[in-house]
């Protein structure tokens, strides 16, 4: 079932309108479309940081087993479109069984890109941290799952600098450039399930916290550039932002609502080989986030690498058809 949403939702959104570049810098591959095996991975860990009365700080880390799949993919002048299928590895063999779903991916058009995220979670590795104890406690908990959505626009100021060309691979970047760009979005988390210190505090406590949710608008001031040498090439985009939040929290008592502020940070990252012809890349992103509610603090990081080789093709040889991709 995951490999039958992976598809629809590449096929939705990967739609790509290529962006008008200065053409000194980056060159248009209209003329070709690519074919290229893939393979990537994605980890989620999320935290939580409680101060007690008495001023000392336990801490719970809950680490989602790594999803990793390979897959191919194929892009155009306005389609791009890709398949991954779930590998049967695990860095946590309790989890092995459990689900996870993992999404990325998005539309451009000319200064603009579009992004959505999607990921979901069925299990994690619990690890408490208490100032009384000397080691941390650890175990797999079935219970809680884990679930992102969330929608970004990016818009860049330079039209020397190419998101397709450096993070997609569309075009191709001729020369360095660089370019400040505002990263706007909606994200909403949801994490369910019995959790947060539940080894430490009792049953009838109304901190005993089941279900938190938060759903936050962000605005982050970034900046991107791209260092190219030869078909060698190295890029970047990094930005420090904020969110406005309303976060959730189902204790088993009562429940809450908590507003605020909360800082973002957002980078991505990616190396590789690029040619009118031939192409290989790495990319490596990360995402993290924290909320403060009362003295305690609740976060999250995101990590997601994609490893590409692919080759460029006269698109010609698609007949009739390749005018209309």
């Amino acid at each position: 079932m995951n490999k039958i949403y992976l598809l629809s939702f590449y096929l939705f959104i990967s739609i790509n309108i290529f962006s008008q570049f200065d053409t000194n810098y980056v060159f248009l591959t209209k003329d070709k479309f690519a074919l290229y095996p893939m393979g990537e991975s994605a980890v989620s860990t999320f935290f939580f940081d409680e101060t007690t009365p008495g001023g000392s700080v336990s801490s719970v880390d809950y680490h989602t087993r790594r999803f990793t799949s390979v897959g191919f993919g194929a892009s155009f002048y306005r389609i791009g479109l890709s398949f991954t299928f779930e590998l049967p590895i695990t860095d946590i063999p309790e989890l092995k069984k459990h689900k996870a779903f993992n999404f990325k991916g998005g539309y451009s058009y000319r200064k603009f890109y579009g992004e959505l995220r999607l990921q979901t979670y069925s299990g994690v590795k619990e690890a408490i941290t208490d100032p009384n104890i000397d080691t941390s406690i650890t175990k797999i908990r079935t219970d809680i799952k884990i679930t992102q959505y969330g929608a970004n626009i990016y818009y860049f100021t330079s039209r020397k600098f190419s998101y397709d060309a450096n993070f997609k691979n569309y075009n191709l970047q001729k020369k360095s450039a660089i370019s400040p760009f505002i990263n706007m979005g909606v994200n909403y988390y949801k994490i369910k399930g019995d959790f947060l210190l539940t080894d430490t505090i009792p049953e009838n406590s109304e901190s005993y916290v089941t279900q938190l949710s938060n759903i936050s608008v962000r605005l982050i001031p970034s900046i991107a550039g791209t260092v190219v040498h030869k078909g060698l090439y190295f890029a970047a985009m990094a930005g420090v932002g904020v969110g406005f939040n309303k976060n959730f929290l189902g204790f088993n008592k009562l429940e809450k609502d908590y507003y605020g502020f909360i800082p973002v940070v957002e980078i991505n990252t990616t190396a590789g080989y690029a040619n009118k012809s031939f192409f290989v890349s790495l990319v490596y992103s990360i995402e993290s986030v924290r909320v403060r509610y009362d003295e305690s603090y609740l976060g999250t990081v995101n990590s997601l690498w994609n490893l590409k080789i692919g080759k460029k093709i006269n698109i010609k040889y698609l007949g009739k058809v390749g005018k209309y991709l």
